[in-house]
């Protein structure tokens, strides 16, 4: 969890130190889309982790004496790689779909940092599936 933590840390970093310390506010569409997909990601898995850390108490209080052999290593690394797979393929559609938006040339986020709905509403085109994708992809993942 702390590492999911400095991974979200991480992920915003350079723009937050270019704003704050530099006085630079720009930051490339691109650059912005991997961010955003790198912060999304982190946040899903957050998810999944405290979802997995509150299966484990759960065997250990339920089960103590087959702990061992309900959450084997292998068992545990299939549900870091469920983990993972999950939040990559929530948040995959994201980028994807707000390549295909126009954007004006000069466009001012809310945030230091870029987020799925900063950029939907930012764009000059129809933004209905990226929003429905958004709301779909944050019900899967915290609800």
């Amino acid at each position: 969890l702390s590492l999911n933590d400095l991974g979200v840390s991480f992920s915003t970093l350079p723009t937050v130190l270019a704003t704050f310390c530099f006085n630079y506010r720009h930051v490339g569409f691109n650059a912005c889309l991997v961010q955003m997909f790198f912060i999304h990601i982190f946040s899903f898995m957050e998810s999944g982790i405290l979802l997995a850390m509150s299966f484990d108490r759960f065997v250990a209080i339920r089960d103590p004496l087959h702990y061992a052999t309900i959450l084997t290593h292998s068992a545990m690394a299939k549900v870091g790689s469920a983990i993972l797979v999950r939040a990559v393929l929530l948040n995959l559609p994201g980028p994807i779909l707000l390549r295909q938006l126009l954007f004006p040339q000069i466009s001012v986020l809310s945030h230091c940092y870029c987020l799925h709905c900063d950029l939907v509403g930012l764009a000059c085109s129809d933004t209905q599936v990226n929003s429905l994708v958004g709301l779909v992809s944050i019900l899967f993942s915290l609800g």
